[in-house]
């Protein structure tokens, strides 16, 4: 009877088997993977050109609005900053393809209902407050507090360059305003007590002032951190410490309309 040359061979091949499965195993989930990351990234291609322009390669304003209806989002939505920040947008009601495309990958999001959840998600996490424990969307409340504020922080920060206009180094008070009033609704700690005060007094005009500065922008946070931690009120404020000249302004108009005593340098908490 002849020999079959292929008879060791295979017994050769049952015996390594054991260790071929796994490696099998874990070649197809891989491919499995990636076939699903093409089939994400087509997706969100796809969601793109629905509201490009017709050149397809940008989202312009028009695009932006029915965005917004399919959303079930007003153009003012806190949501719809987030979407811009997680995009790193450089510019308002516009979103270039690279943009959106990065927008829709950190969510993750590959189509108009996923989008609007993801946005929901990620609000509903930036406004978890320590407070809430018993919340089970809130997670590891003490694991995450510090990255929550991280993220808004870095939000904040990002916010100012998004409102301005191409070339412009200052925003307009109306436009600081509104930005202010949006961005504080994504805090973990909520909106600072001394932020209807501050709107108020910039709206009224009388400081005289159009702008507000880059430098404005950032210290007002830790003027209102201050603020929090004097248990909401003035009396962190340290006239000797370098505020912007419009917080100055405001802290002495502040006073005056409280019919307070002008604060002393001496009676003055600082070192924040």
């Amino acid at each position: 009877m002849p020999r079959v040359p292929f008879k060791s061979g295979s017994s050769r091949k049952r015996q390594l088997s054991p260790v071929a499965g796994p490696k099998a195993a874990k070649s197809c989930r891989l491919q499995l993977q990636d076939q699903e990351a093409a089939r994400e990234a087509h997706s969100r291609e796809l969601l793109f050109n629905q509201y490009a322009d017709a050149g397809g390669c940008i989202i312009k304003a028009a695009g932006v609005e029915a965005l917004c209806r399919d959303l079930g989002l007003d153009p003012a939505d806190i949501r719809l900053l987030l979407l811009a920040w997680l995009c790193s947008a450089g510019e308002m009601c516009t979103f270039t393809r690279d943009e959106f495309l990065r927008g829709c990958h950190r969510l993750p999001a590959a189509c108009i209902s996923r989008l609007r959840t993801g946005l929901d998600d990620k609000l509903a996490y930036m406004r978890c407050r320590s407070q809430q424990r018993d919340k089970p969307d809130c997670g590891d409340v003490n694991a995450d507090s510090c990255s929550r504020e991280t993220e808004f922080r870095d939000l904040y920060r990002w916010t100012f360059e998004f409102g301005l206009e191409p070339g412009q180094r200052t925003l307009p008070i109306a436009m600081a305003v509104d930005l202010w009033q949006l961005v504080f609704e994504a805090r973990p700690t909520g909106p600072p007590a001394i932020l209807p005060a501050w709107l108020s007094w910039l709206r009224s005009g009388g400081h005289g002032v159009r702008a507000v500065t880059r430098d404005t922008w950032r210290m007002f946070l830790a003027f209102a951190d201050a603020c929090v931690a004097a248990g909401g009120d003035l009396s962190a404020y340290d006239q000797s410490e370098a505020w912007p000249s419009l917080i100055d302004d405001f802290v002495e108009a502040e006073i005056r309309r409280l019919g307070q005593q002008p604060l002393e340098a001496d009676d003055a908490c600082g070192g924040w």
